[in-house]
């Protein structure tokens, strides 16, 4: 039993080395800290690697009206569906979140620590949106650190001015 373990657990982390990030889960006292200052009731929440689903739980727990996961890991994923099985206003998906469709207005959460590219293409993807980002702070947007959390506001539209 316990080989079988070890073995599920070195598929789930080398399937994260060889074509993602591997799932790192957040702390629940970090979540709990953030979401008792980050307002998200009665807003959607999307996470961007959403893991076992415990950054959504949480969000659902503090009055988000509905969570939304992409995850790339199958094996993460799975364990996610299972645990939300019986879950209302949630929905995952298996595979990259460019391939998804994020509502105006949705508060936007993704672990991006140590990795600038994906900061720069979240920052650029979604600027009309809050961004909660975990170890990582997106260049060109104003963010409140709240722990390991930065919690980015949206960039603000450009008026365009015409020239008579």
């Amino acid at each position: 039993m316990l080989i079988l373990a070890i073995a599920i657990l070195l598929t789930i982390i080398g399937y994260g080395l060889l074509f993602g990030p591997p799932f790192v889960p957040t702390h629940l006292k970090d979540l709990e800290r953030l979401f008792s200052e980050v307002d998200v009731s009665n807003k959607v929440f999307v996470d961007l690697g959403m893991g076992d689903g415990r950054v959504l739980k949480v969000a659902l727990e503090f009055g988000a009206s509905e969570v939304v996961g992409y995850e790339i890991n199958p094996f993460v994923y799975g364990f996610a569906r299972i645990k939300f099985r019986n879950t209302e206003h949630c929905s995952f998906h298996l595979g990259p979140w460019q391939n998804g469709d994020v509502p105006d207005g949705a508060v936007v959460y993704v672990f991006a620590d140590g990795r600038r590219k994906l900061a720069h293409e979240i920052s650029d993807t979604f600027s009309r949106h809050k961004v909660i980002t975990y170890g990582a702070r997106l260049e060109g947007r104003s963010g409140t650190q709240i722990g390991a959390h930065t919690v980015h506001m949206p960039v603000a539209k450009h008026k365009q001015n015409r020239v008579a």
